[in-house]
């Protein structure tokens, strides 16, 4: 995606993940692909190519209508699954965060979920995309199932949850600042 796209990209998740400001959003949190163009001064085919080209999945367009899969500090409805039968997953982070997460657990923060992934190798790109030392927690979720904790799949992969207590943080996995991993 070229830098300008790019660009826009981040603006239209701000708007539907954070502020649609003026746009009117409606249940799931979808706003009029026209009108979330008009916002960004770009045309409609730009919208449509941005989430055709968008690797992570960011994005659903459906008649008119776009919206974010996940990833909103404001209130909307997440169109998700059950995750059926999980065992492990994955959430990448920061090892300034480590403390409060090893005492209080793994929260939300200003989002609605706390995001997991099913692959390692994508928890490390979580965690790279900030400065520091970066971590990957292991998370026990064939247990947090069992115990009555819900676990959602969205549509592109992501796994959510409200909360993940400490007592399911099986192990942590570092890298150095480069992002490769050292075990």
């Amino acid at each position: 995606m070229s830098e300008d796209l790019e660009r826009i990209s981040s603006k239209m998740s701000y708007i539907l993940r954070h502020n649609p400001g003026t746009l009117e959003m409606g249940d799931f949190g979808v706003v009029s692909v026209s009108q979330l163009a008009d916002e960004l001064g770009v045309t409609s085919e730009t919208i449509r190519q941005i989430v055709s080209d968008d690797p992570k999945g960011r994005y659903v367009i459906s008649g008119q209508g776009i919206r974010a899969v996940q990833g909103h500090s404001i209130p909307v409805s997440i169109v998700a699954d059950v995750l059926e039968n999980p065992t492990v997953l994955f959430h990448g982070t920061k090892t300034d965060n480590l403390g409060s997460i090893y005492r209080e657990g793994i929260k939300r923060g200003s989002r609605q979920h706390v995001h997991l992934s099913k692959e390692i190798e994508v928890a490390w790109g979580v965690a790279n995309r900030r400065k520091g030392q970066s971590v990957v927690l292991t998370i026990d979720a064939g247990q947090m199932a069992k115990d009555g904790l819900t676990l959602s799949v969205v549509e592109n992969d992501v796994v959510l949850v409200d909360h993940i207590p400490p007592e399911y943080i099986l192990e942590a996995s570092y890298g150095d600042d480069s992002g490769s991993w050292t075990g």
